[in-house]
């Protein structure tokens, strides 16, 4: 049973055994639904391009999904909500409890998914459809297992790894946490394999660990969030902690900023420009959003219980918030009744901007135009009609839109259509061969060959 699975359990068990009701609201209000969740369903977290499109992953509810034979999917959404097209993830263990989390999108708008099964980072176009990893995260032993010298985890179990969220850092590492193995690790710009960043008896509740991730305003220390905590006073409590980035890029001391109520389950949040922090909270009886003030006070909760009985949806397991404008996105999870009805994504105003994340810069690649001519051959003095396609590809493959690319065919000049295809009639005297140039600004010109038979 993978970690999310026994954290639900065991929450459940000790609400029931404490007696806990749900939490009184606050003044927030006006959550409405964005877009539903398709099959296989179980979003936890999106993340929003500067395109406004927006990424989702499946993941898995509480009873888990191992051996069910269906691959996670990739969703994506236009900025009003409706589905634009989805994507299978390859490579996976589907004996195991399978899930992504669409986690954060880099400068050249490639998104960045965090798998389960393996534990790996993986790199999607969202243009062509390509998947390639990006990072692989190790298995760490316990500190009480480890040899001398040997990287460890500081946790009471022996739990594979659960990457739950990603931040970019200042310099473009991306920092990961892994929710099963109380760690926080540190992958390097332009990817690898992922070294051990932080951990700590903080991030270990038995069987919890660290779930929120982002850069702090100030982008020297990260905000985290943690479900539970070993060395808290009540270990059912949640917190939200700091971590300094030191100037050798090694971890400083935690430091905590707010403490949640027992079994009330911080998971992923979304930073104001103003420094307020959104968070979610997973549950499960709470159901909530909770705002915080850069200082730790908290602000508002929303919904109330009567708010909440009066959605078209109910919050049930909130389990991420991202910030797209004025608004946030929240992911209606219902990780532990998997309610399909409910497994939906809210729009709440929030009348402030959110905080810009921080990206590393694309790299800069050349582009090379590829000519394609179709037939490659025509008889003279016949009408034909020639289809020329233009493709602008760069050193990653990846492909670009062709724009104020230019075809020259003989002594005659096209434009290119934006599909990047033209249709050119021809009606040639004498034999031979003919050039077709492509040119786009910038780009070093391409060219292909038609042939003229008698």
């Amino acid at each position: 049973m993978r970690t999310e699975a026994r954290i639900g359990l065991t929450l459940l068990a000790m609400a029931a055994s404490l007696g806990i009701a749900p939490s009184a609201g606050g003044a927030m209000d006006g959550a409405r639904v964005f877009a539903r969740v398709p099959d296989p369903g179980s979003v936890a977290l999106t993340t929003v391009g500067r395109d406004g499109m927006v990424y989702g992953g499946s993941y898995f509810p509480l009873a888990g999904n191992g051996g069910d034979g269906v691959k996670s999917r990739l969703f994506k959404w236009s900025a009003t909500g409706t589905l634009l097209k989805s994507w299978e993830v390859e490579g996976q263990d589907l004996s195991a409890d399978h899930g992504i989390q669409a986690a954060t999108i880099d400068a050249a708008g490639m998104v960045y998914l965090l798998d389960t099964a393996p534990a790996r980072v993986l790199r999607f176009d969202p243009v062509s459809g390509s998947q390639s990893t990006y990072a692989t995260v190790p298995r760490l032993p316990t500190c009480a297992a480890a040899g001398p010298g040997q990287a460890c985890k500081d946790a009471l179990l022996d739990s594979a790894p659960e990457l739950d969220y990603a931040a970019w850092g200042p310099d473009g590492s991306l920092y990961l946490t892994d929710a099963g193995q109380a760690s926080i690790f540190r992958v390097p710009p332009e990817g690898g394999h992922a070294q051990l960043w932080l951990t700590d008896p903080h991030l270990d509740g038995g069987l919890f660990g660290p779930t929120g991730l982002a850069l702090a305003p100030d982008h020297r220390h990260l905000l985290v969030s943690v479900v539970a905590s070993r060395t808290a006073l009540d270990p059912a409590a949640g917190s939200l902690v700091e971590v300094p980035i030191q100037p050798d890029g090694s971890a400083g001391a935690i430091r905590t900023i707010w403490t949640s109520g027992p079994l009330e389950a911080p998971d992923g949040f979304a930073i104001a420009r103003s420094g307020n922090v959104y968070m979610a909270l997973l549950g499960p009886l709470t159901n909530q959003l909770v705002e915080l003030s850069p200082t730790g006070q908290e602000l508002q909760r929303y919904p109330s219980v009567a708010q909440n009985a009066a959605l078209e949806v109910p919050f049930d397991a909130p389990s991420s918030a991202v910030f797209d404008g004025t608004r946030l996105l929240v992911t209606n999870n219902s990780f532990y009744a998997n309610d399909r009805s409910h497994q939906v994504i809210f729009s709440v105003d929030t009348g402030e901007v959110g905080m810009e994340s921080i990206v590393p810069p694309a790299r800069v690649v050349e582009a090379r135009l590829v000519v394609q001519v179709s037939p490659r051959s025509i008889v003279a003095r016949r009408l034909a009609i020639v289809r020329i396609s233009v493709r602008l590809l760069r050193e990653d493959h990846r492909r670009l839109p062709p724009r104020s690319t230019r075809i020259q065919v003989g002594g005659r000049r096209y434009r290119l259509t934006a599909s990047g295809v033209r249709r050119v009639r021809l009606r040639v005297r004498q034999p031979g061969t003919i050039r077709v140039v492509a040119t786009a600004p910038g780009v070093k010109s391409a060219s292909a060959r038609l042939q003229v038979r008698p």
